[in-house]
């Protein structure tokens, strides 16, 4: 099996000094990646906000190539959603790998054998199973946000859209040591940041042409496409999961609870109004409107943030 696997990031003045001390890692991934015969990209977008400082820009893609990495296009002003539909979905006739992979640089480590152990065990499970699409469920107990409450919501929020996939599809044993968050472990994890597209599996053509048809939703900030990919997948039956080495979210800033909470609900209307104008509008519907969703969320979180995140989305639905 050959992997083409890309690392994608956000290069702003709050990253950039993460970025630059990624680039040891990178070299040592890319000793493994040639091992396993696998093709590596460096994915960056770089915030306009960097606006004169080229020259320490042009010295990390100048050690990312040193270190062994191809550097994708157009690394300037593309959202991650775009990015995400150019590696995954863009037609590559030079490209002759049999599983595409996309991470996220600052949440999954490739530096040792047990990193890639696991990524490649996923991929050939995808080749296996005979599906399109993979997620690979982190063994690490996630925080999407600075404050537990705040990080609660947007779990919430995206349990939603695994049940709307179907949690049968996402739920995996966990077959590395590893603790995961409990709302991972018991339903599933659809998009933790590391995917893999199966470009021969069943339902690769439909899922590109929705993906492809959905510019409006990538085209801006934002993981709504992503939600999108998998959601479709899982109720097509496409999916494969499996454990993958990961890290911890990292935060650059430290808002006040209140600020956080008010930025989070923010987000999620905004996801939920994007994913509204995709074909993943009615089973996110159906996944809110089924009680046995928020019976099995009010068994890990608290009921009143379950009943306040299942709120905003319903809103954000209501209101299309």
């Amino acid at each position: 099996m050959k992997l083409h696997i890309g690392k994608r990031t956000y290069i702003s003045p709050k990253e950039i000094d993460s970025v630059e001390r990624s680039i040891p890692a990178l070299a040592e991934a890319a000793e493994f990646g040639r091992r396993y015969g696998s093709d590596l990209t460096f994915i960056p977008t770089v915030a306009s906000t960097l606006s004169g400082s080229e020259d320490r820009i042009d010295k990390i893609f100048d050690g990312v190539r040193k270190a062994g990495w191809n550097i994708s296009p157009a690394p300037y002003c593309q959202t991650a959603g775009q990015k995400f539909v150019a590696h995954l979905f863009d037609n590559r006739s030079n490209d002759n790998a049999d599983i595409v992979a996309l991470m996220c640089l600052d949440q999954f480590p490739l530096n040792k054998t047990e990193h890639w152990e696991a990524v490649n065990n996923l991929g050939l499970k995808l080749l296996f199973d005979d599906k399109t699409y993979a997620n690979g469920s982190r063994d690490v107990e996630v925080t999407l946000g600075v404050h537990r409450n705040n990080s609660d919501r947007r779990i919430i929020h995206e349990m939603v859209h695994t049940f709307a996939g179907g949690t049968n599809n996402f739920r995996t044993p966990l077959t590395i040591e590893g603790q995961p968050h409990p709302a991972y472990a018991n339903f599933g994890e659809s998009t933790s940041g590391l995917y893999m597209i199966n470009r021969c599996g069943k339902v690769y053509a439909q899922l590109q042409r929705d993906v492809k048809a959905s510019a409006d939703v990538f085209s801006v900030p934002g993981f709504a496409i992503e939600y999108m990919t998998a959601i479709l997948a899982g109720r097509q039956n496409q999916v494969s999961s499996g454990y993958v080495y990961a890290v911890r979210n990292p935060f650059y800033d430290s808002p006040t609870e209140e600020d956080e909470k008010t930025s989070m609900l923010k987000l999620i209307s905004r996801h939920t109004d994007l994913l509204g104008k995709t074909p993943a509008r009615q089973p996110v519907i159906d996944a809110l409107s089924i009680q046995d969703t928020a019976d099995q969320l009010y068994s890990v979180f608290d009921k009143a943030l379950v009943d306040e995140v299942t709120g905003v989305m319903r809103k954000s639905l209501a209101t299309q």
